[in-house]
């Protein structure tokens, strides 16, 4: 009985042993590792695309918004762009199926800033968002146009400021995470930052000269998925927008974030772009599962 239980004691050492190895090698502390980065290989980033987003998005559990969309939200000040992206094949695995990635895969970003809670039609209620910073970017999609000329898009990466709008954009399937958003326009010069962890991952420099302002007005449209079905969002807007805008530079400066698979080809390629310094809009406006009536066609 000794040697039995010696033997058993054994392999059970074995095979805690074999387990933590495995543990390791898959879920590495460091997760910018090299190791890590590279296990994360296109048939990787295809096999995620074709689940559901976590439950959890770095500690923001679904569900745990007090908020009902819509918010208004208003006088931000947004710088908002497109590209085509240097690698288009790896872009458009991060698109799931049931949707179409755009045939060159363009990829869309949003850095902006709400300077005080009192710019929330929530200020002063449970959940509220308070002031906050926001990067989100995704892939624009083929045949779910916002409107003529405004394509309906996916949500790749969004790092927020505040931890109350993660759990609200969470609960409607956005890929939530915490990150930080500099906006600084000095003369003509716009520059605009994006940080995860205090470390700059996006920096965005433009020539804006606003003039009078020009109108617009629309909607944008994003998808995300819930429960495991795909979800439509509509998301009104109405603007000032700078007359002449020019993106000069767009560099990302983390190649070991994930979220530089969305870097543009050189030379810069901006397919659509503008900045704002007083924007308007609901979030969201309207939602339903795609292709049912009437928020989802």
């Amino acid at each position: 009985m000794k040697q039995l239980a010696k033997y058993y004691a054994s392999t059970a050492n074995r095979v805690l042993r074999a387990v933590q190895t495995t543990w390791d090698t898959l879920y590495p502390s460091d997760r910018n590792s090299p190791e890590f980065l590279q296990r994360t290989s296109h048939a990787e980033t295809e096999r995620r695309a074709e689940t559901d987003w976590p439950t959890d998005h770095d500690g923001v559990t679904m569900n745990n918004s007090p908020l009902i969309a819509p918010q208004l939200i208003t006088g931000a000040r947004m710088l908002y762009l497109s590209w085509v992206p240097e690698d288009p094949a790896a872009v458009a695995l991060l698109v799931p199926k049931g949707l179409t990635p755009d045939a060159r895969s363009v990829v869309y970003m949003n850095q902006y800033i709400v300077d005080r809670a009192e710019q929330t039609s929530n200020a002063g209620l449970p959940g509220t968002f308070g002031a906050y910073s926001l990067t989100y970017l995704g892939v624009d999609l083929q045949n779910l146009d916002a409107q003529p000329g405004t394509p309906g898009r996916w949500w790749t990466h969004y790092f927020n400021s505040s931890a109350d709008m993660l759990a609200y954009a969470a609960d409607r399937g956005v890929p939530a995470s915490s990150g930080e958003t500099t906006l600084r326009l000095n003369g003509d010069q716009l520059v605009a930052t994006s940080s995860v962890g205090g470390k700059p991952i996006i920096r965005t420099t433009c020539t804006v000269k606003f003039g009078k302002g020009a109108h617009a007005n629309g909607q944008l449209r994003y998808i995300t998925r819930v429960g495991g079905a795909l979800t439509s969002g509509r998301y009104p807007f109405v603007m000032k927008a700078a007359e002449e805008f020019r993106v000069d530079k767009l560099e990302f400066l983390d190649a070991s974030n994930p979220v530089s698979a969305l870097r543009p080809k050189t030379p810069l390629e901006v397919t659509f772009g503008f900045y704002s310094p007083d924007i308007t809009f609901c979030y969201p406006g309207g939602e339903g599962p795609l292709d049912i009536a009437p928020h989802g066609v």
